[in-house]
């Protein structure tokens, strides 16, 4: 009888020590995921909550539409000549960076063409290197008689001359070839800043300026700098 007992003892101490292993290699296992988390967590910037899918390496799905940062203004990587027919642009490269330095946009007697529907000249076009969400296209821009020195300065003492024209066309879009036409940066009468602003916050890549289709004897348009805004 006695040895009955003890037998059913140790079995019953069996199950009970084989009832508390598990429990503690699910803790083992509960603090290694943990300790897991942690770590990936001390791997994120300040701030940042870990992606849903971080644990199996998975994605997170497309990346966040680009927002528009009240006042913000983004500078452009790359500029160009936009290559209009008989347009003249001088120094493009200057667009880039508010130093001093100008670019101009001119235009060749008789030479113009259309643009979304508009009639512009020399047009200078900036690249911001990716979408962005902007509300508008800002200008550092001065009147000129001649911003490029090659053409014809604007007339002197005429109605139709000099201290006329001076007006710069807008266009935005995701390239090139998908530029439409913007705001109308109107009487640029002295040296400041001028913006010209988007019906409604959209997502572009590219900017160009153009100096309007007025004739070679009016007023042209030297720029230090295009960037983009968001008011």
């Amino acid at each position: 009888m006695h040895r009955l007992a003890w037998l059913l003892a140790l079995v019953m101490a069996g199950c009970y020590l084989t009832i508390d292993e598990s429990k503690l290699t699910g803790g083992a296992q509960a603090k290694e995921e943990t300790d897991a988390g942690d770590e990936a967590a001390a791997a994120l910037p300040d701030g940042e909550a870990p992606s849903p899918d971080a644990a199996d390496g998975g994605l997170d799905g497309a990346p966040a539409k680009p927002a528009c940062l009240n006042g913000a203004r983004i500078a452009a990587k790359t500029a160009f000549d936009l290559g209009i027919d008989g347009g003249l642009t001088c120094n493009v490269e200057n667009v880039l960076v508010q130093d001093g330095q100008l670019a101009g946009l001119d235009r060749l007697r008789g030479e113009e063409m259309l643009l979304d529907g508009k009639r512009v000249t020399g047009c200078i076009g900036v690249d911001f290197g990716a979408v962005v969400q902007l509300t508008g296209v800002r200008v550092l821009a001065a009147p000129s008689a001649s911003a490029c020195g090659a053409a014809t300065p604007c007339l002197e003492g005429s109605d139709a001359g000099c201290g006329t024209g001076r007006t710069l066309g807008t266009y935005a879009g995701l390239d090139r070839a998908s530029l439409t036409k913007g705001d109308v940066i109107t009487a640029i009468e002295a040296p400041g800043e001028y913006t010209a602003r988007f019906a409604a916050a959209r997502d572009v890549q590219v900017v160009a300026i153009c100096r309007e289709g007025w004739g070679s004897d009016r007023d042209d348009v030297n720029v230090d700098v295009i960037t983009g805004v968001c008011e």
